[in-house]
């Protein structure tokens, strides 16, 4: 109902107004998937940065072969533990998102 407010049906579709509108939600969308998957990329980053310079400390050891197991072992280990407060952003988000608050 609140979309006839925006874009009116008598009057002309002004692009400039849909632009700034789209973009407004675009802008929000892009930092509520930051704010949700930032823990999983700081983890991602921090392991895959820390088996990085592991292997280049053991140059003959084929490094990420070997950790690639642990790695998606230690993914879910975490997920499994942030999950609670990840599903509790997510739905405070969206509530906000939703309510304009």
């Amino acid at each position: 109902a609140n979309s006839y407010e925006l874009i009116p049906i008598q009057q002309d579709i002004n692009p400039v107004i849909l632009i700034k509108l789209l973009t407004e939600s675009l802008s929000q969308s892009f930092l509520l998937v930051l704010r949700v998957c930032s823990p999983l990329l700081l983890f991602a980053v921090t392991i895959n940065l820390s088996f990085a310079l592991l292997a280049r400390l053991t140059p003959n050891t084929p490094i990420f072969f070997i950790s690639g197991p642990g790695v998606i072992f230690l993914g879910i280990i975490f997920f499994y533990d942030i999950s609670p407060d990840l599903i509790a952003g997510l739905v405070l988000s969206l509530r906000a998102f939703i309510t304009g608050h």
